[in-house]
């Protein structure tokens, strides 16, 4: 459909231009083009033809969807722009060229489409001042054919090389877009595949676009003068493109230039600038390294670059250049960086040079990382945007569409997206049933799965309207966020059925092809009819003589139109009808109506009646009937209040008042009404079978009142526990002698008198509903005092009013009365409770159940067969049970009372009496201190002496000690906490015994002799000797060996205990110094912290010797305490052996080892694995052979020359050789004992002097 101000146009060749490209709903570049050079082509511009393009401009996207593209470039053209001003062409001049006007030449209008639409007016090229130093040249333009991008399908970072031009910021910016922005750098360029493109820029937060083409200025061939991509190639077009787009851009003068269209225009563009035109940011921000915070704003800046925020690196240039450990240049002067990351293993930041990887071999790290201190060091900064701000999801508005089948409408008029500052990059759309399809680019896409477009493909999406409704979805995403889904539907047209409003009379039937015409636009006959009526009044659609229903689609096929009739009802129905013809349902017609008559129904003549009690009239006789249309009557409906139990009857069954009672005709002469008591008031109405008339006039049938039955009463005066038969009690009559049919009877029920029916009490102060069958049964029984009664009747009809309030008074009966004294009790005396109280009652009553109370006070209580009842509260005991129910005294005095029932009420408490029984203030337990000996164990009956007052035995006990020094009270073996109640029963004491710890504990004991607990003994103290724990000595105070040697760690110490008690764990700790370890079964323990072991795992505890000096403690448990640490000792590894001290090799070892003085030892404990070397031995010097015996006589075997030779040495069992450097000679070794059972080795004091010692490591 085209948009309605196209026929607005006052030019006739515009217009005609734009019937022809709205048509479709879409105005694309090729037709703008194609508009604006038919107006080039006609000559000078006109004031028809510029009123009509402003027209166009100000309604693009009104009804006609344009792109933004394509809008945007058209305004600039139409209604100016600063860079009309001048024309370059690729040139050095600015020619002047000017804003569109009345009078535009044919050629200044050319060039107008060429800037704007063809890209042809080229920049500037002319290269700056020191590119020629750099070794650049200029050629000229030419035309370099290539991809958009490269084999990636996007934009690389790889891609950016900056040219001549001295643009870094655009580059680095662009860096920073690539890696930051992928949807942003995915939707900036157009390719209008013509060899022209469009780049999106922002200015002022507004899209603005630029055309640029494929011309180039170059060095020679297709090797480009300014931004381009490695080595120059034409591999990867869009560098190249947005640079010119820029250089174009700058024309405007909207970017802080002048407007001049030049390269060397956008020379050191600000990154404030930059920034805004490339990503549309809002806020940019410098950071001075020379500023006080530059390091404390390290956070701000690694924030930055996680939100996506654009960061370039600024160097001035005052500043030298940096380079890397190759001598490759790393920062340069006056040069921006993109910043593209932080990396947090070094804390530094990752730039990138916009130079690229321009050429092999080239003298620069195109990407290296920086610290905050080498940017300071150079003066550098950071400049910051907020262009990573997080968007927000854009929102599709579509509409509801109609069209006819097998045509298409184009999106523009389905759909549009609002919200999010991010552009549009791509459209899901869904077809669910498949009637019609969407198309793109002219191609059907199926239905029931996604269809994915790019939004560069807008302008070729359409749909297809098919023979039915379609329910259609679209979604669009920015680059971030998708939208929601937006459902709409796309509806066929199809035939049209036109209608007219039609007056009938009353009952008249209608051919239903008399109601309305039928068109199709294409011809078609119909094939199916729908109608749809809505009842009212009783009209109705009747096909073969059966009635359709209303509100409902009644489906009619072609060849039963001719049976289909209307029926009119009773004033206005409303209809609707469409129908299909074979292809497609049409639109319902128009509501249209039958206005027929309004039938208000029948009408009742009624009047009121004067009734005798009781009489009953046929319904037919109370009224006339009579019809507008003399249409006989199909039903009736009644209607009585039914005051005074007036009523219809309908075959002898009375029919509810105050509510519709339906009678057929038929059942008309079985209706009668049975007249009431007083006014009844009546409604009768019929219904012609059409419809329900207007109810009668109320009237009214009245019959003598009904005042009901009366009952006469008088009072009496009764006997205590007399019964009367309730007949005896009133005198019955009624005004129309109406036998009674039903009694009520009521009494207040004071003082216990009742009404009874059969023998069963019936409730008092409520309704009693008895039978005239039933009241022979019904009598009376006096209670104690005044009881008031009441007695009305029911007549069949009505009930009567009460009788007067009537009295039946018995003497007062106050109950029972019981005797009591206060007794004086022994201890643990136990009473019949009987004895305990004398009972009485006023008129002899024997007792039917009891009341006893106590307050419990020093445990005296009630039992009833032996258990004990609960104090402060009712106890109830039957007569039968009382001779079971005892009293035991318990400790002081306890109050108690009594009260009984006689079946009839319950008499008063008895006056509060006591039993008085003597104090029990519990066992006494004596007790004294003891001193025992280390881990004493005593029964702890020894520990007291027990006594009661009343000689009673213990039941329980309770113990409690402080648990000081590990005491403690044990049951059955199983240790009692300390510093709580432990309670053991009298057979439990036995098992209960007393271990002394270490030290004083303090310990009470109390019991309970089956009553009360006895006090707390004095606080009494097992003592026992303190146990201060094992005591550790380390078998050396400094131990020296050789680093790897394995030392059994149970050699280190030697262990004794205060109490001669055994080790059951111990602690080693050492420093960790000189890497020395201890290990467990080869685990290796850490340093510098307890490592428990116990006494069972010692054997398998070793100390690894390390390479200088560790410090080492052990400390052991003796199974009750902690002993103190050893005092500290050292193993460290000389490997030269100082003078007067000890080197041990506790296990196999290599090691290489000189002495350093004459009285030095050698300790080998594994001498058969000793591998390594000896020298420098003399003097005093020893090497201890700690595994080979020794024995009187025994020799030493040597061999060797000047340099060394092999000391041997054996007891018949074991035997070692050791490696000795130096000269020596068998005759000067002498064996001794070393006083452990080892055999120690010396050299004769005139031995020769002994080789250097060699280095060690």
């Amino acid at each position: 459909m085209t948009a309605s101000w196209v026929n607005s146009l006052v030019d006739g060749g515009i217009k005609s231009d734009m019937l022809n490209f709205a048509a479709d709903g879409v105005f694309t570049d090729a037709e703008a083009i194609q508009l604006l050079a038919d107006v080039a082509n006609r000559g000078s511009v006109t004031a028809n033809e510029l009123n009509s393009l402003q027209l166009i401009a100000a309604n693009l996207n009104s009804g006609l969807y344009t792109s933004d593209y394509v809008a945007h470039l058209f305004v600039q053209l139409v209604d100016g722009n600063p860079a009309n001003a001048t024309w370059t062409g690729g040139g050095t001049a600015h020619i002047t060229l000017g804003n569109l006007q009345v009078g535009t030449t044919s050629t200044q209008m050319a060039e107008l489409i060429g800037k704007w639409f063809q890209g042809t007016d080229l920049p500037d090229p002319t290269l700056p001042p020191d590119a020629g130093g750099s070794g650049w040249t200029l050629q000229g333009y030419s035309a370099v054919v290539g991809p958009l991008y490269s084999s990636a399908g996007a934009a690389t970072v790889n891609d950016i090389c900056q040219g001549a031009d001295g643009d870094c910021e655009l580059m680095s910016g662009l860096i920073d877009v690539v890696v930051f922005h992928p949807q942003v750098m995915s939707s900036m360029i157009v390719d209008n595949g013509n060899g022209t493109y469009g780049v999106r820029f922002y200015v002022n937060g507004q899209e603005t676009w630029v055309t640029v083409n494929d011309e180039f200025p170059v060095v020679r061939g297709t090797e480009l003068d300014y931004g381009h991509n490695y080595n120059e190639q034409p591999t990867a077009m869009w560098v190249a493109l947005v640079e010119k787009a820029y250089a174009q851009l700058s024309a405007t003068g909207q970017i802080g230039h002048p407007a001049v269209n030049s390269y060397n225009n956008i020379s050191a563009d600000p990154p404030t600038n930059v920034f805004e035109n490339l990503t549309d940011a809002t806020s940019v921000n410098y950071y001075l390294s020379s500023a006080s915070n530059w390091y404390s704003n390290k956070s701000v800046y690694i924030a930055a670059l996680s939100s996506h925020d654009d960061v370039i690196l600024e160097i001035p240039s005052t500043s030298p250049y940096t380079y890397d450990s190759a001598g490759n240049i790393q920062l340069v002067p006056d040069h921006a960086f993109g910043v593209v990351g932080y990396d947090s293993a070094t804390g530094n930041f990752i730039v990138r040079n916009p130079w690229g990887n321009s050429y092999p071999g080239q003298n620069w790290d195109v990407q290296f990382e920086v610290s905050l201190t080498q940017i300071a060091s150079e003066g550098g900064d950071f400049v910051i945007d907020n262009s990573g701000a997080v968007d927000v999801a854009p929102t599709v508005v579509a509409s509801n569409i109609t069209g006819r089948v097998q045509t298409s409408i184009a999106a523009s008029s389905m759909f549009y997206t609002t919200g999010g500052t991010l552009p549009i990059i791509e459209y899901a759309l869904w077809d669910s049933t498949g009637n019609g399809h969407f198309t793109v680019g002219g191609v059907a896409q199926a239905n029931g799965v996604e269809i994915d477009v790019a939004a560069s493909q807008w302008s070729s999406i359409a749909y297809q309207f098919g023979p039915a409704s379609d329910q259609l979805w679209v979604e669009a995403f920015n680059g971030v966020f998708w939208s929601a889904w937006t459902e709409f539907t796309a509806t066929p047209e199809g035939p049209v059925v036109t209608a007219a409003n039609a007056t009938a009379t009353h009952g008249q039937s209608f051919a239903v092809s008399s109601l309305f015409t039928y068109y199709d636009p294409f011809g078609l006959a119909a094939t199916e009819y729908d109608v749809w009526d809505s009842g009212t009044g009783g009209g109705h659609f009747v096909l073969n003589g059966v009635a359709l229903a209303a509100n409902q689609d009644n489906y009619i096929t072609a060849a039963q139109l001719s049976s289909l009739t209307y029926q009119s009802g009773s004033g206005a129905d409303t209809l609707w009808i469409r129908a299909n013809d074979s292809t497609v349902w049409g639109q319902w017609s128009t509501a249209f109506t039958v206005t027929a008559p309004v039938d208000s129904g029948p009408v009742e003549a009624v009047s009121n009646i004067v009734a005798a009690h009781g009489q009953s009239y046929a319904a037919s006789s109370l009224f006339t009937y009579s019809d507008p249309f003399n249409s006989p009557a199909t039903l009736y409906d009644v209607w009585d209040k039914g005051t005074g139990g007036g009523h219809f009857v309908l075959n002898g069954v009375a029919l509810a008042a105050n509510q519709d009672n339906y009678i057929t005709p038929a059942q008309l002469a079985s209706l009668s009404y049975q007249s009431g008591s007083g006014i009844d008031t009546l409604w009768i109405r019929a219904n012609d079978g059409t419809v329900w008339g207007a109810w009668s006039s109320p009237f009214t049938v009245n019959a003598p009142i009904d005042t009901g039955p009366v009952e006469t009463v008088s009072n009496i005066v009764a006997p205590h526990g007399q019964s009367y038969a309730a007949s005896s009690l009133f005198t019955y009559s009624d005004p129309f002698n109406s036998a009674a049919t039903v009694y009520d009877v009521w009494d207040s029920g004071t003082v216990g008198g009742h009404f009874l029916l059969n023998g069963v009490a019936l409730p008092a102060n409520q309704d009693n509903y008895i039978t005239a069958a039933q009241l022979a049964s019904l009598t009376y029984q006096s209670g104690s005092g005044i009881d008031t009664l009441w007695i009305r009747a029911n007549d069949g009809t009505v009930w009567g009013v009460w009788s007067n309030a009537f009295t039946v008074t018995a003497p007062v009966d106050s109950g029972p009365v019981e005797t009591v004294s206060n007794i004086v009790a022994t201890h643990g005396q136990s009473y019949a409770v009987s004895s305990l109280f004398t009972y009485s009652d006023p008129f002899n009553s024997a007792a039917t159940q009891y009341d006893v109370w106590d307050t419990g006070t020093g445990g005296g209580h009630f039992l009833l067969n032996g258990s004990v009842l609960s104090a402060n509260q009712h106890n109830y005991v039957t007569a039968a049970q009382l001779s079971s129910l005892t009293y035991q005294s318990g400790s002081g005095t306890d109050t108690l009372w009594i009260r009984s029932n006689d079946g009839t009420l319950w008499g008063a408490w008895s006056s509060a009496f006591t039993v008085n029984a003597p104090l029990d203030s519990g066992p006494v337990e004596a007790v004294s201190s003891i001193v025992a000996a280390h881990g004493q164990s005593y029964a702890a009956s020894s520990l007291f002496t027990y006594s009661d007052p009343f000689n009673s035995a213990a039941t329980q006990y309770d113990v409690w000690d402080t648990g000081t020094g590990g005491g403690h009270f044990a049951l059955s073996g199983v240790a009692l906490a300390p510093n709580q109640d432990n309670y053991v029963t009298a057979a439990q004491l036995a098992s209960l015994s007393y271990q002394s710890g270490s030290g004083a504990d303090t310990l009470w004991v109390r019991a309970n002799d089956g009553t009360v607990w006895g006090s707390w003994s004095s606080a009494f103290t097992v003592t026992a000797p303190v146990d201060t724990g094992p005591v550790v000595t380390p078998t050396n105070s400094s131990t020296l060996s050789v680093q790897g040697q394995t030392f059994s760690v149970s050699s280190l110490f030697t262990y004794s205990d205060p109490f001669g008690s055994s080790a059951t764990s111990y602690d080693v700790w050492d420093s960790g110094g000189g890497n020395g370890y201890f290990t467990l079964n080869g685990v290796a323990l850490g340093a510098n912290h307890d490592n428990v072991v116990a006494a069972s795992q010692l054997s398998q505890l070793a100390y690894h010797v390390g390479s200088d000096t560790d410090t080492l403690w052990i400390k052991a448990n003796d199974g009750t305490v902690w002993g103190a640490w050893s005092s500290a000792f050292t193993i460290s590894d000389p490997s030269i052996i100082p003078a007067g001290q000890a080197l041990e090799l506790a296990s196999a070892s290599a090691a290489q080892i000189s002495f350093a003085s004459g009285s030095g030892t050698l300790k080998l404990d594994d001498p058969t694995d000793f591998s390594g070397t000896v020298a420098g031995m003399t003097g005093a010097d020893a090497i201890d052979f700690a595994n080979i015996s020794f024995a009187a006589g025994q020799t030493v075997g040597f061999a060797g020359n000047t340099a060394g030779g092999s000391l041997s040495v054996s007891d018949g069992v074991h035997a070692a050789s050791i490696a000795l450097l130096g000269n020596y000679m068998a005759s000067t070794f002498v064996a001794a004992s070393d006083g452990h059972g080892g055999t120690a080795i010396t050299v004769h004091p005139d031995q020769v002097a002994t080789l250097a010692p060699p280095q060690h490591a």
